[in-house]
């Protein structure tokens, strides 16, 4: 079977991955990036299994805990050679970022600092875009629907969208769930929010 249309057309594997998936208890599927070496990773909500990696062929090859209920984003980095997972969780209120064995190399909680929120439980991050020298940008989809920008180190820089500003500054109600930064002209990219 072909689904899509005109150039993106894609053929349908009937039952790719199903045997290595009935291994696990997955909750619910939220996220997919492929590695370096091709490998699928995937990212469940269930805390016993939030990242799953499978073979192009649709194998397990691995699984692991980040101990993350709610895990909903996941972004995929290179940092000096070494490829890492920025991992939000709408339960925990937080972000990591882990290696591909699950090693944590940064934990990020609700963004105090921000003075946006009276209590951790009104964050609910959705989604992580990378910046420029490891700085990151944060949605907050789930929670008050706040954009936050991070250094590399978890320092909070700045924040907008949900209620602030006007006019197209405020993303109030729209619940930012995921995007990209468009770097064609990278004297100017820019970020594109869903």
């Amino acid at each position: 079977e072909i689904l899509g249309q005109g150039e993106f057309r894609y053929r349908v594997v009937p039952h790719w991955g199903e045997a290595a998936l009935a291994k696990l208890s997955i909750g619910n599927g939220h996220a997919m990036a492929v590695d370096g070496a091709g490998r699928i990773i995937f990212l469940t909500d269930d805390a016993n299994n939030n990242v799953v990696i499978l073979s192009a062929e649709g194998e397990l090859l691995e699984s692991w805990t980040a101990r993350m209920p709610g895990a909903h984003g996941l972004t995929l980095t290179v940092e000096q050679g070494q490829e890492l997972l920025f991992i939000t969780s709408t339960a925990l209120h937080e972000v990591r970022k882990l290696t591909l064995k699950g090693e944590e190399r940064l934990h990020v909680l609700w963004p105090e600092a921000s003075k946006l929120y009276t209590k951790a439980d009104e964050y609910k991050p959705s989604k992580v875009l990378l910046g420029d020298r490891g700085e990151f940008i944060v949605f907050d989809g789930y929670g008050k629907d706040y954009v936050h920008h991070f250094d590399a180190s978890g320092k909070l820089l700045k924040s907008w969208g949900g209620n602030l500003g006007e006019g197209e500054n405020q993303l109030a109600h729209f619940g930012p769930h995921g995007g990209a930064v468009d770097r064609r002209n990278p004297a100017k990219p820019v970020m594109l929010v869903c």
